[in-house]
């Protein structure tokens, strides 16, 4: 099985996380072995690592023992030289070795902001994470907007993902409100059944 990868694109609120968590869960179910993680976290853990001289060994903890590792909020925090350096080997490392499952709320065309304004470094990355990826974007939560189901039933079937959600308590700080049902549609680019993950949440 080629390992690939998914990105989820959009602002803040949409329920990128949501739907990071949800595949992470179906992986879990489906026997792949899965770490989340948030871009903030593991870039303390390479960092740290590199002061002791023990970066390589951190490396293949983060990396080698995980089907899918999920990424989340790629770009909230701005990176310096080093830090941008660091996570690039992490993802090279993962490259055709397992799947990423990253989020993020920038467009491509503003991560060089983020990677130290190196737009090379950034197009590298880029080039790694887009070779084997579907890219998730235009994020729809009904509960939210009256025009979504809409607009949702416009995307070809086969770049459609539509996730049910059912009534859960949240996993927020107030633990006793309730996420009502709801369902989340999503615009892929590329085919959605060429996943492994997509038919264990595809929903109609």
């Amino acid at each position: 099985m080629r390992a690939e990868n998914f990105l989820l694109l959009g602002p803040s609120g949409v329920g990128k996380t949501h739907l990071a968590v949800a595949l992470g869960y179906r992986a879990t179910q489906a026997g792949f072995r899965t770490r989340f993680i948030t871009a903030a976290d593991l870039l303390m853990q390479v960092t740290t690592a590199l002061r002791r001289n023990q970066l390589e060994e951190a490396i293949k903890r983060v990396t080698k023992p995980y089907k899918l590792i999920i990424i989340d909020e790629m770009g909230y925090l701005p990176m310096d030289r080093e830090q941008a350096n660091l996570l690039f080997q992490v993802v090279a490392k993962r490259y055709e070795n397992g799947s990423l499952v990253l989020t993020s709320k920038l467009p491509f065309g503003q991560w060089d902001q983020t990677f130290a304004d190196d737009a090379t470094l950034t197009a590298a990355l880029l080039d790694l994470l887009l070779h084997h990826a579907r890219l998730l974007r235009r994020f729809w939560r009904r509960e939210r907007r009256a025009a979504a189901a809409a607009e949702c039933s416009n995307i070809p079937p086969t770049n459609k993902l539509v996730v049910n959600f059912p009534q859960q308590a949240r996993s927020d700080r107030d633990s006793r409100r309730i996420a009502r049902p709801h369902r989340m549609c999503v615009e892929v680019r590329g085919i959605v059944s060429a996943h492994p993950l997509a038919p264990t949440i595809n929903s109609t």
